[in-house]
């Protein structure tokens, strides 16, 4: 299986700028920037292929991309977590605990 992770240190900064296609071009929208990312996650040479998937983030981000995820078809499952690092520390990046709550979004 293939894993990820963050690193402790940046790779490169990063600075976001109003010209800039995921702003501005509709090919670059949010609606179409997930749906490339489901595609490669649950191709079957994808990570996400025939798991089961757990999704940490916040709000519509949370619910779209579990949505999305569990529309695919090629997932076991899909597990919603919401996790809002402003809550817990302020620092984007902080683990999550192991004990928080899973919603299954397979059974709403």
């Amino acid at each position: 299986g293939r894993r990820t992770l963050k690193l402790q240190e940046p790779l490169y900064m990063w600075r976001q700028h109003e010209g800039q296609g995921t702003r501005n071009s509709g090919r670059c929208s949010i609606d179409n920037l997930r749906r490339c990312k489901v595609h490669h996650l649950v191709d079957e040479s994808g990570p996400c292929h025939g798991r089961h998937v757990q999704v940490w983030s916040v709000g519509v981000t949370l619910s779209e991309y579990a949505e999305a995820l569990r529309l695919s078809g090629k997932v076991a499952s899909v597990a919603m977590v919401p996790w809002d690092t402003k809550q817990h520390g302020g620092r984007n990046g902080r683990p999550p605990p192991s004990d928080a709550p899973l919603f299954d979004a397979n059974t709403g």
